[in-house]
């Protein structure tokens, strides 16, 4: 086998198995609850990654609540 059909197998290979991986559509998103206690500048990370929609491309569907007691917090982490 020459040089030239070794690397169409190698191509045809690698779009087989690029058909065969899960694409963002197809992958099932976790999902992970965080929550806030106030609205305050130290939370824009989490609206801006949220409207930019970072989470869902690293596989994330996050949902931000508010709570605004820091009791009601603890108990709701567990």
């Amino acid at each position: 086998m020459n040089n030239r059909h070794l690397r169409y197998l190698i191509f045809a290979a690698c779009l087989f198995l690029n058909l065969l991986a899960p694409r963002g559509s197809w992958a099932q998103l976790t999902p992970l609850k965080t929550s806030y206690s106030a609205l305050t500048a130290n939370m824009a990370a989490y609206w801006l990654a949220k409207d930019a929609k970072i989470f869902e491309k690293h596989g994330l569907s996050v949902d931000v609540v508010l709570i605004e007691s820091g009791v009601t917090t603890v108990q709701a982490l567990t």
